[in-house]
């Protein structure tokens, strides 16, 4: 319902004060004998252009924050297993097989003089040197306990291929004259032993024949 009109008001000079000047709305009201709600109601009603936008009912949309990327932590585990498994350890390409079967090979295929003792005992013994780490980065591949069991069988293919070559190489050596022996010798032997050991107790758990309690 619309309000009584009031006469005696210059509603066109108040509209005048309150659209096209920066009077303040108690001055405005003060001057015309007016409260501050007629002037609200007439603002309102007649479609003055208020001085400020109405308010609305709803707030302003909250900002949008992006929130940072999660980078997700690898898994690793805790305890002896994950010592086992070396995080560096890269392995053995079945290229290195080839060349280390082949390598075995060629030295089977030739005859055995004694005057090639000293030249071909420390390429037998570098040969050999240079299985072991390979042969240990594969054990520990098959002792991890995060392997995929489709790893884990070429893994035990690898150990076996490596293994049977090693004790090619291992043979071949033991058809020279043997030098003498010194300290390292023993270190080495001892160590070679220890391989083939654990190459065996490997293969006995991927067969199953041997079971962690």
């Amino acid at each position: 319902m619309a309000p009584p009109r009031l006469t005696g008001k210059d509603w066109p000079r108040i509209r005048h004060d309150y659209e096209e000047t920066d009077k303040p709305n108690l001055v405005i009201c003060a001057e015309h004998g007016i409260s501050a709600s007629t002037l609200r109601n007439r603002v309102r009603q007649w479609n003055w252009t208020p001085r400020r936008p109405p308010v609305p009912a709803q707030g302003p949309p909250l900002p949008e924050i992006e929130a940072p990327p999660i980078h997700e932590a690898p898994l690793v585990p805790s305890g002896p297993a994950s010592a086992l498994a070396p995080a560096a350890a890269a392995p053995v390409s079945a290229a290195d097989m080839a060349r280390y079967a082949a390598a075995a090979a060629l030295l089977a295929e030739r005859p055995v003089r004694l005057d090639d003792a000293a030249l071909m005992v420390p390429r037998l013994q570098s040969a050999i040197a240079r299985m072991l780490p390979a042969i240990e980065v594969t054990l520990a591949q098959l002792a991890s306990v995060l392997a995929h069991p489709r790893e884990v069988e070429r893994a035990a293919r690898t150990l076996a291929g490596l293994t049977r070559t090693l004790r090619e190489l291992n043979a071949m050596l033991n058809q020279y004259p043997a030098a003498k022996r010194d300290e390292d010798d023993e270190f080495f032997a001892a160590d070679l032993q220890k391989l083939e050991r654990m190459a065996v107790v490997s293969e006995a758990y991927r067969r199953g024949i041997l079971k962690d309690d």
